[in-house]
């Protein structure tokens, strides 16, 4: 079995913390693998690899049965669920400049974002959104744990296109990063951040 190893920030390494602290210390810190799975897991051991960067590391016992298999990706595309797909597509384009690509499916358009493309799916609110779950789409603001980041270099022109276009921009941070962030969602209550230049 294959876990996601992780590697402490160095900042975590320099300063006595506990390993909960260390989790929460800042966005380049990642959760160290010992404080969930307990230090003789067989499959820990994380890489130094430098801060922030996860690392997949198998056991002894996974590399000598010949069980690891690793897949070979050809693209990661992010999906996000709209209750409607022509306004879904019509926010992301004024907004950013997504164009569409394809239609694979009357509900499904895919975006090119530039180094990603997004699937936009119509899906109604109320519908279920797994079917090991009890969760159903909703589309006032929600949590969104995967979102997206995007980078920019006209981060003040961009917060006003996204309330034009009926998203909405929740808080700014113009001087207590390297950049500019501002927290934001769409018109679906989907989150994501816009970051200004470094």
């Amino acid at each position: 079995m294959l876990h996601r190893n992780v590697v402490r920030s160095q900042s975590c390494e320099r300063n006595p913390m506990t390993q909960e602290e260390c989790a929460i210390e800042t966005a380049d810190t990642i959760v160290n693998p010992e404080a969930r799975w307990g230090a003789s897991h067989p499959t820990l051991g994380a890489l130094r690899d430098g801060p922030s960067r996860a690392v997949f590391r198998p056991s002894p016992s996974d590399e000598q049965k010949g069980s690891l298999k690793m897949p070979r990706i050809s693209a990661v595309n992010l999906s996000i669920d709209v209750p409607d797909l022509e306004a879904g597509i019509l926010f992301y384009k004024l907004v950013f400049g997504f164009l569409e690509t394809s239609r694979p499916l009357p509900i499904m358009a895919v975006l090119d974002a530039g180094n990603l493309s997004i699937c936009l799916h119509e899906k109604a609110q109320g519908s279920h959104s797994s079917a090991s779950s009890t969760d159903l789409r909703r589309y006032d603001r929600h949590w969104t744990p995967v979102h997206l980041d995007i980078h920019l270099e006209d981060f003040e022109s961009c917060l006003k296109s996204i309330k034009r276009a009926g998203g909405a921009v929740e808080s700014v941070y113009r001087t207590q990063a390297p950049r500019s962030v501002a927290f934001c969602s769409d018109p679906f209550g989907n989150g994501f951040c816009v970051l200004g230049p470094g």
